[in-house]
């Protein structure tokens, strides 16, 4: 089977991670292309390129998504592959592609990692949108809240509309050795109790209630923040003016963090709303106890003593109290709920789709 993989650009994020994991299987088994729309945003390109097996890589640079050569850019590349499937990720590569090309005898797949809000508002872009999912010959949601909210806006298309949960690869994280907590940050030693999060540092994300949350805490509670983003400095200047600089560390964007995971005490996701979040996942892998805002994305993955209400500090605070004071009870409860979401199971879910689609 040739599958092209379409993606906007290789950022830091999930995506690209669930992206990677699903290549790196199928380069066993068919050939594969990923097609990057690049706007000089892409990260990750080397990790992809350096996956062994049967795939090839294109980059098709613009400086605006609107730009007229991506049209006969991608429409020349796609005649000269012939590919049995056409698999997309992210807007706008996930928006514009069915729509380019239009006229090819083609069979489409995305996968929606997340509804956005800020698109869907707008009632033209809105038909537009319905028109270029009407093109795809199925829909998949990373989970069932994504499915819910996509079968509410575009109920027409609630029957191409499926869910595959994003999976991981949960024995490489949780066989991941532990380091010592000094050698995550000069801030912390190993009598303190090391809580993280890990996300773009972006709106959203919501790391404010977390640091917020540091200053109801006992002093041997430490946090560290992991990523990178266009907050950054104003969570740095938060962190001053909290008076937190010796408990709170931003660790800034590394590529493997499994170590991470596996070396840290408590996971918090303080995020406004997700799609299936792979930190999460993550986390729960490494048996770490997780906590999270009781948003879509989240609370349907964790039990409900693990959720605190969004933006609301105070809680978030008593919750990380409870979980550390039944440590190894939530420990177990993750990494038991975690199981459902194994990497092998997504894999074979598309392997079944694709077979599905090209039957059609």
């Amino acid at each position: 089977m040739k599958i092209v993989h379409i993606i906007h650009f290789m950022g830091k994020g999930g995506v690209e991670t669930f992206l990677k994991n699903l290549i790196y299987e199928q380069v066993k088994k068919h050939d594969i292309v990923l097609i990057t729309l690049t706007n000089n945003n892409t990260y990750n390109i080397e990790d992809f390129k350096s996956i062994k097996g049967n795939m090839s890589f294109i980059e098709i640079p613009y400086k605006k998504i609107y730009d007229l050569r991506i049209i006969f850019k991608l429409r020349s590349i796609i005649k000269k592959i012939k590919p049995d499937i056409i698999h997309t990720h992210l807007f706008p590569g996930q928006f514009i592609t069915p729509i380019i090309l239009l006229g090819f005898n083609l069979k489409f797949i995305t996968t929606e990692h997340g509804i956005s809000l800020r698109r869907i508002k707008y009632p033209l872009f809105h038909y537009l949108e319905w028109f270029s999912f009407s093109r795809y010959n199925k829909i998949v949601c990373v989970s069932s809240a994504v499915n819910i909210k996509l079968k509410e806006e575009y109920p027409s298309l609630s029957y191409k509309i499926l869910t595959i949960n994003n999976g991981i690869d949960i024995q490489r994280v949780y066989n991941t050795n532990i380091v010592k907590k000094s050698e995550l940050s000069n801030k912390f030693n190993d009598s303190n109790i090391i809580i993280c999060m890990v996300g773009r540092l972006d709106v959203g994300k919501d790391f404010e209630t977390l640091i917020k949350a540091m200053k109801l805490l006992p002093t041997c509670f430490k946090l560290l923040i992991v990523g990178d983003g266009p907050k950054r400095k104003n969570l740095e200047k938060m962190v001053i003016d909290l008076e937190l600089e010796d408990r709170v560390d931003f660790f800034g964007f590394k590529k493997d963090i499994y170590y991470v995971f596996k070396s840290i005490d408590i996971f918090v996701l303080s995020s406004e709303r997700e799609g299936l979040p792979i930190t999460l996942l993550e986390a729960m892998s490494a048996k770490k106890p997780c906590i999270g805002s009781n948003v879509d994305g989240i609370k349907n993955i964790l039990v409900d003593e693990l959720l605190f209400e969004y933006k609301n500090e105070h809680e978030l605070a008593d919750k990380i109290l409870f979980v550390n004071n039944s440590y190894e009870l939530y420990s177990e409860k993750c990494y038991l709920i975690v199981q459902q979401y194994d990497f092998s199971k997504m894999f074979e879910s598309y392997e079944s789709l694709y077979k599905e689609v090209l039957m059609e």
